[in-house]
């Protein structure tokens, strides 16, 4: 048995168009790396051989760059680079 043959109509029923049983792999991918899932890991659990594939599959929210570009709140201009308990962790750098 097709697994389309169920869930197709379970979606008309529900109501819920455009959305393919194939979607729910992206959605996997695109949440599992919201959530740190390293994308190596990411690439064995979806079956890929490439990285390219596993990139095409998880797509980040807008969110999660801009959660990215606050990692570096408190990086000084220069001097060396802070951890966020105020430890350096390298030295000097321009």
């Amino acid at each position: 048995m097709d697994v389309n043959d169920s869930f197709t109509p379970a979606c008309r029923k529900a109501g819920i168009t455009d959305f393919r049983f194939h979607d729910l792999r992206h959605i996997y991918a695109s949440h599992s790396a919201m959530r740190g899932v390293h994308i190596r890991a990411l690439q064995e659990l979806l079956g890929h051989k490439t990285l390219i594939m596993t990139q095409r599959y998880s797509h980040l929210a807008p969110e999660q760059l801009q959660n990215a570009v606050k990692l570096l709140d408190g990086v000084p201009r220069k001097g060396g680079i802070m951890a966020p308990d105020g430890m350096e962790i390298f030295g000097n750098y321009r």
